[in-house]
């Protein structure tokens, strides 16, 4: 019988490709042996094995590592004590490069979210760049008739893939729901038309909705949104309807500034959102804070304080100096 491997060596390149593939699903998809497929090739298992490495050089296999997560439970123990949490998830960073980090945190808090999603599930969502990546991480094991929801109006980022409405709209479909966008800017300064908008059917429907999560997805930030995003500049607000940057004020979160104790500051600016009540999207289920950056530190202790959230996934040198914040400010 004809040595399949000499038909090979004079394939053009397309086939060679089909040939290789074939070679590659005998040996990883079919289970069968190096010394099975010379025999089905009429050849030596030495070709055989030439044939898996020309598979993998050419790049028709590709081998995917995937490293377990390593966490750190003594940290995790500790912050759902000290701050009474429904749950922490801190990643452990010992064995992970620092620009590992960020995605490894996502990674994480993906695993997490697909373990606690459930059927009917509805799912409220903010922005940014920590949830788009935690999204795209996501793999469910079931599709599930869930809802994804926006709970605040759009943050107007410049990059739009990172705002509420393109993230509803695919964690809606990475599970095969349903979405709910909120058709409202974030801010609005009148505010004779920001009791009217929110009057609006459309807009109350998705705010009920809203109101009914089980989980919240947000990140934090150190800054409130309307005094660093381009977005909003550019659009001229007139600044005597917004607020000047605080002292008092250490992060944001759901789009309102608040300080070292986590209480949300009574001012103009926090006043003009678009969007449920925070202490609605405290008090849900899950409601989970994501992010991995030291400089947050300050505005995770005061969020953790206010008892802003009940579920914080982080990494464990961004816990370590929210706990170093925390015993010696």
């Amino acid at each position: 019988m004809t040595d399949k491997y000499d038909k090979y060596e004079s394939m053009d390149e397309i086939d060679k490709l089909k040939f290789l593939a074939d070679v590659a699903n005998m040996y990883y998809n079919l289970n069968m042996t190096q010394i099975d497929i010379s025999k089905e090739l009429c050849t030596t298992r030495f070709k055989v094995a030439k044939l898996l490495q020309d598979a993998k050089d050419m790049g028709v296999i590709e081998i995917s590592i995937k490293q377990p997560i390593e966490r750190n439970t003594e940290l995790e123990n500790k912050f759902k004590s000290i701050y009474s949490l429904k749950n922490a998830l801190i990643l452990d960073t010992k064995n992970i490069y620092e620009d590992e980090i960020m995605s490894s945190t996502c990674k994480l808090a993906a695993q997490y979210i697909d373990s606690i999603v459930t059927e009917n599930s509805i799912i409220g969502i903010t922005w940014g760049k920590t949830l788009f990546n935690t999204i795209r991480y996501i793999k469910p094991k079931l599709k599930l008739p869930i809802t994804a929801v926006q709970v605040l109006g759009s943050a107007t980022k410049n990059n739009f893939h990172l705002d509420s409405p393109e993230l509803v709209k695919e964690m809606a479909n990475i599970y095969g729901g349903t979405c709910k966008i909120l058709f409202s800017p974030l801010y609005i300064e009148n505010d004779y038309v920001r009791d009217g908008l929110l009057h609006e059917p459309v807009i109350s429907n998705t705010l009920h909705i809203a109101s009914k999560a089980d989980i919240i997805l947000t990140g934090i930030s150190s800054k409130l949104i309307s005094h660093y995003s381009t977005s909003w500049l550019d659009n001229e607000i007139d600044s005597k309807n917004f607020d000047e940057p605080s002292s008092q004020i250490v992060g944001s979160i759901f789009g309102r500034a608040f300080d070292e104790n986590g209480f949300f500051i009574d001012n103009n600016t926090n006043r003009k959102v678009v969007g449920l009540n925070p202490f609605i999207l405290s008090n849900a289920k899950h409601s989970i804070c994501i992010t991995s950056d030291l400089h947050k530190a300050d505005a995770l202790l005061g969020a953790l304080k206010g008892k802003l959230i009940n579920t914080i996934i982080i990494d464990d040198l961004t816990a370590s100096k929210i706990l170093y914040l925390d015993k010696y400010k």
